[in-house]
């Protein structure tokens, strides 16, 4: 049973993750038809894949499902920048939820997909230096 610290960190990844879905859904709309049931869709799988392995990390606390997290953060990154290179997906609207918090505003904690990498992240490296 994982301690009550991730599991409260776990709600926290999962409600950002289930905002940057939402965050998402619009310019993933837009996608041109042509390229909406390939990219779009799998853009969608990935994100949902995403929120359930946040659940999954948080209620097993198992350092391997941390791992499969953190690659599957990594593996949304890279499909949101190559969907924003072929042009499918407007360069701002992925900038937007991965760009890194501004240093002069304290307030500012980054785009929405920043935020889950360095709060996985940190979690991952909590769970390595554990095991």
């Amino acid at each position: 049973m994982p301690e009550p610290a991730a599991r409260q960190g776990g709600l926290e990844l999962q409600a950002r993750a289930e905002e940057l879905w939402h965050e998402l859904a619009g310019p993933i709309q837009r996608i041109p038809r042509s390229h909406r049931y390939r990219t779009g869709a799998d853009l969608e799988d990935q994100l949902r894949h995403l929120v359930d392995l946040v659940i999954e990390a948080a209620s097993s606390g198992q350092p391997s499902r941390v791992y499969r997290l953190h690659e599957q953060t990594r593996k949304v990154e890279w499909r949101l920048a190559a969907a924003a290179k072929q042009g499918l997906l407007r360069p701002a609207a992925v900038g937007r939820v991965s760009r890194p918090p501004v240093e002069d505003d304290p307030r500012d904690r980054g785009g929405t997909l920043y935020q889950i990498k360095a709060m996985v992240g940190a979690w991952r490296e909590r769970v390595k230096s554990k095991g």
